[in-house]
């Protein structure tokens, strides 16, 4: 290529210079811009054909060749993709003009750097003339001296500035250190400081509980010697009571006037017998007992002694033994007093009654059928002892002075009365009662959860404020007030079921326990099965994991009798042992209630071989070296039950109010009777299972 070529394709405007400056070439249509601008550029220029070769040209052999590839057949026509060829050639003939414009700068560059290099050579040549050579040593020698001490500056300077940032890095670093070391010390000193104030604090609260703790033990223990110091008192009581005996007959006439001579007299029953009889104070003659008798009340005669001489069957009906007389007065209770039958109490008692009647759901129909028997229609009389009896017992369960005030309502005075009279006064002075089905109480308790879910808040705050002393009782009145206060109107149906309702909690008039009551019927309480479900199975788990670390099994920490029942008492050492001493009494209560083996049974002790049956399921292994004797223990105590120990109710016993005590009572689960106390849930009843 001529130099006139490259000049031209170096500095002219080439058609592609605005195709060059975008790097994607399909933005630019071929035939308008590339092929357009050739056709109408101003200067065009000689084609310049090459010179014609002279040379003779071979034949072309006729003759294939043997090579595969020449050998096939080529097609006719070949479809070629124009716009793609013209694209890759505009993309080489950018690469190119870029490689130029390169080769152009770097030939300037070249060019100015070959005229420097010959100035310079230029200077060089005329100061080699010009000076001599002993002035070009020293010159040279001045310049390397001075090169030197450059250097020797240039080294002193870097020494000083290495030594300066060094100093500096080492006092930054001690700064910071002590920095870090100061504020390490104020932090250590603030904790240190909150750690006291909260340990004085934690101190001091803990000191507050310990003494509010010894209060309350304080209290408890005074609580507990009082209750065990009731309670043997009861059981002396209960012992005199049972060797007493008394009969629920009314004593003799003769027995009577002389426990009334003895109270005359200021005197008791054994000393005025002996006064009759100076000479023999075992003996009395019949003769000499009447006529005290009749000296102190004339009405007495000879068949009233004879009541007493047929009951002590003497040999000589003419002595009396005093022994005999005194064993034969014990037997009978002188402590019921005589007391006027007021209408208002009368009428509490007959209310009394009717409400017992529809808690053992029995009609007023059947009502002189259940009272007197199914046969009782064929009698033509009635005694008034038999009332008396027929009262005191189920499903009546009067006291005796209650049923004798009954009795002598109804009878008046008399001891005999006819059968026909009786059933009628006894009707018409009862009230009649309704015996409601299944079926109405589940509608009526519907309807008392709908009103309690409405008005619990407001209802049961009116009723707090009518219980002035906190005791969750306020009356009838008082509820009915709290009732229409809320504009709250029962009807008759509810209102009488309401009235037997509140009667069965513990069988008193116009009372009304109305917490239990906002609690029985509080429906968005959470279901107390699975939650005594969770609170036992979280309690187990602790037990396991406990015996687990100390790799002990539950005969080694459980203690039980012969029997092999750990008592309630054993059970809570045990679980000091383990060291779980934090369980509130109530989840207490739940976990011994359903690890006991029959939930109906009054007991409060907890089968060994079922806790070990229950703990292997925890990964707790059974003792197997125990388990042979143990089993032929309880196979020789089945056969007797001699010295067996009653046991009473979870609810009942005050062992878990003595939880985390020392002092504990045995006897309070130990005796044979224990006295009745009240539960903590509300009474529930056959009549009236949904409340």
């Amino acid at each position: 290529m001529s130099g006139y070529e490259e000049e031209r394709k170096a500095y002219s405007k080439s058609p592609v210079s605005k195709i060059s400056k975008d790097p994607n070439p399909l933005h630019f249509v071929r035939l308008f811009t590339a092929k357009k601008l050739e056709i109408n550029r101003n200067t065009t220029f000689k084609k310049y054909f090459g010179r014609n070769n002279s040379g003779n040209k071979g034949k072309k052999s006729g003759v294939k060749e043997k090579s595969p590839v020449i050998g096939k057949i080529k097609p006719s026509r070949i479809v070629i993709d124009k716009e793609r060829l013209y694209i890759e050639n505009m993309e080489l003939k950018l690469k190119i003009n870029e490689l130029i414009e390169n080769l152009v700068k770097y030939k300037a560059r070249i060019l100015k750097l070959e005229r420097e290099k010959q100035k310079k050579s230029e200077i060089v040549l005329g100061d080699a003339f010009d000076k001599s050579p002993d002035i070009k040593v020293t010159n040279l020698l001045k310049i390397i001296d001075e090169n030197h001490k450059e250097i020797q500056k240039l080294k002193d300077k870097v020494k000083s500035e290495k030594n300066s940032r060094i100093k500096t890095e080492k006092n930054f670093n001690i700064k910071e250190d002590l920095e870090k070391k100061n504020h390490e010390i104020e932090c250590l000193k603030m904790e240190i400081i909150e750690n006291n104030k909260k340990h004085k604090s934690d101190l001091e609260i803990m000191k507050k509980d310990n003494d509010d703790e010894k209060r309350k033990n304080l209290r408890i223990q005074n609580k507990l010697n009082k209750a065990n110091n009731l309670i043997e008192n009861l059981y002396k009581e209960l012992k005199s009571i049972r060797t007493k005996k008394p009969s629920k007959f009314t004593p003799p006439k003769c027995l009577t006037t002389l426990k009334d001579f003895a109270k005359s007299l200021k005197k008791s029953v054994s000393e005025l017998l002996k006064t009759f009889n100076q000479l023999n104070s075992k003996k009395i003659s019949t003769s000499d007992f009447l006529y005290n008798l009749k000296s102190y009340d004339s009405s007495i005669t000879n068949k009233d002694i004879d009541l007493i001489i047929n009951y002590i069957k003497a040999q000589d009906p003419s002595i009396i033994s005093v022994k005999k007389l005194l064993n034969y007065f014990n037997t009978f209770d002188f402590t019921l007093e005589e007391y006027p039958n007021n209408s208002s109490e009368i009428d509490n008692l007959l209310q009394h009654l009717c409400l017992r009647m529809q808690l053992h759901r029995v009609s007023k129909e059947n009502f002189i059928e259940t009272l007197l028997g199914a046969g009782s229609s064929n009698a033509k009389s009635i005694h008034n002892q038999e009332i008396v009896l027929i009262f005191t017992n189920p499903p009546f369960n009067f006291s005796r002075k209650e049923a004798t005030q009954i009795s002598e309502f109804l009878f008046q005075g008399k001891k005999i009365m006819q059968y026909k009279d009786f059933v009628d006064k006894l009707c018409l002075s009862i009230d009649d009662w309704e015996i409601f089905s299944r079926k109405d109480e589940e509608n009526f308790d519907a309807f008392l959860l709908n009103l309690v879910s409405t008005s619990e808040p407001y209802l049961q705050r009116a009723c707090e404020d009518k219980d002035f002393e906190n005791k969750g009782l306020i009356t009838m009145n008082d509820f009915q007030i709290c009732l229409s206060e809320r504009k709250l109107v029962l009807p008759s149906r509810i209102a009488s079921y309401l009235l037997v309702l509140f009667y069965s909690n513990n069988m008193e008039l116009n009372i009304v326990p109305y917490r239990q009551f906002f609690q029985a019927y509080n429906s968005n309480q959470d279901n107390p099965e699975e939650k005594k479900v969770d609170i036992s199975q979280k309690y187990l788990e602790l037990i396991s994991q406990c015996l687990k670390f100390k790799d002990k099994n539950v005969r080694n920490i459980f203690n039980c009798d012969c029997n092999g029942n750990i008592l309630a008492e054993d059970f809570i050492q045990g679980l000091k042992l383990l060291e779980i001493d934090n369980i509130p009494k109530d989840h207490l209560v739940e976990l011994l209630e359903n690890l006991q083996g029959n939930p109906e049974e009054r007991i409060i002790c907890v089968n060994i071989v079922d806790l070990e049956n229950v703990m292997e399921g925890f990964g707790i292994p059974i003792d197997q070296s125990v388990e042979h004797s143990y089993r032929s223990e309880t196979e020789s105590f089945t056969e007797s039950h001699e010295g067996h120990v009653q046991k009473v109710s979870l609810l009942d016993s005050m062992q878990i109010d003595t939880f985390d005590m020392p002092n504990f009572n045995p006897r309070l689960s130990e005796s044979p009777s224990p006295p009745p106390t009240l539960g903590k849930h509300f009474h529930l009843s056959n009549t009236f299972d949904n409340f």
